[in-house]
């Protein structure tokens, strides 16, 4: 894909869901691939037909950039585990710590 285009974004996340479409366990956001697994045998089950699908559409992974089997991840910016999903806290602190307005100009534009 050529860089530069104004939809290249939109028009590889298109592509990126058609390679991932038969893989519910895949979760796609442009060049960012999540599976999620309940196992780790599930997980390398889920790796297997994951790589699978990328060889037959000739692409390749950046193995450096990779993380496998992790309990605890983050992604587009919130934190994900067996306990659900939770916003990154230093994503929260910057609200609660965001000074609180004390005259009426401030309160208007808050």
């Amino acid at each position: 894909m050529q860089f530069g285009l104004c939809n290249a974004s939109s028009t590889f996340q298109r592509f990126t869901d058609e390679v991932t479409r038969d893989l519910p366990f895949v979760y796609a956001f442009v060049n960012d691939l999540l599976v999620a697994s309940k196992s780790a045998n599930e997980h390398l089950e889920h790796l297997k037909l994951l790589f699978s699908k990328l060889r037959e559409y000739g692409l390749c992974i950046n193995v450096e950039k990779c993380q496998f089997g992790q309990s605890i991840i983050e992604f587009l910016e919130f934190k994900l585990s067996e306990n659900g999903i939770e916003p990154l806290p230093d994503r929260v602190n910057c609200i609660l710590e965001f000074p609180q307005p004390t005259t009426l100009t401030q309160l208007r534009r808050y």
